[in-house]
């Protein structure tokens, strides 16, 4: 039976780098000492480039080093307790808690994952709405009634589904193109004040409508009713 220290550490392992957890990594060095072997492979070349592949590895593992803290965080403390039900995990359809405290985020305590969400703003559930790609239920980000307001789903949030797709990008920036909170279905026009971005109604802003720019980068926001 795995102990809750171990488990925490696969999870995250796999959350940072799964190439740490799984077979492939270890494989492929096996084949390389055995090129060597048969006299097939540089012994200096493989060593150096093994060196390098983990120097490389260890230094995006404490880049990263946030995400385990996450994990044995809500594993080890009483964060895991002080949680509230919020949004349902598209893979256990159980509610997953939300845990207001710094670093935001939600946590399914049935699959064991932790979802990141961004900070300095409000979160609430959003009318149950599921993504169409994983079945998550989204939640909304708010920076206040003058600020922008934006849906998110955890999972493509922390993993982003699509090619060219960010981390940390909610659904006014996913490629989808037919999800109705996508830009697909709420851009307007583009940005004139930045070079990336688009004007997005804000669904959820009726009846005073706004639009705002989805570029991170960006702090346009259009209030079209006073």
């Amino acid at each position: 039976q795995p102990t809750s220290l171990g488990t925490v550490l696969v999870h995250g392992y796999q959350k940072i780098d799964r190439d740490l957890v799984q077979a492939n990594m270890r494989s492929s060095i096996e084949k390389q000492l055995n090129l060597i072997a048969a006299g097939k492979a540089d012994y200096e070349a493989v060593l150096q480039h093994t060196i390098s592949t983990f120097e490389a590895k260890f230094t995006y593992f404490k880049e990263q080093i946030d995400n385990m803290d996450q994990l044995f965080e809500v594993t080890f403390s009483k964060l895991a307790e002080s949680g509230r039900p919020l949004s349902r995990c598209g893979k256990c359809r159980h509610y997953m808690k939300y845990i207001s405290a710094k670093p935001q985020r939600l946590y399914c305590t049935h699959c064991d994952e932790t979802y990141s969400l961004p900070a300095n703003g409000a979160i609430k559930l959003n009318k149950e709405i599921k993504c169409p790609v994983d079945n998550f239920e989204l939640v909304l980000w708010s920076a206040g009634g003058r600020g922008k307001t934006y849906s998110l789903c955890p999972l493509c949030f922390n993993h982003p589904p699509f090619d060219g797709m960010k981390r940390a990008s909610p659904c006014i920036r996913c490629s989808h193109p037919t999800c109705a909170q996508s830009p697909a279905k709420l851009a307007v026009a583009a940005c004139d004040e930045c070079e990336d971005g688009s004007l997005v109604i804000d669904p959820n802003s009726g009846p005073k409508w706004k639009m705002f720019c989805n570029s991170e980068r960006c702090n346009v926001l259009l209030h079209l009713y006073q």
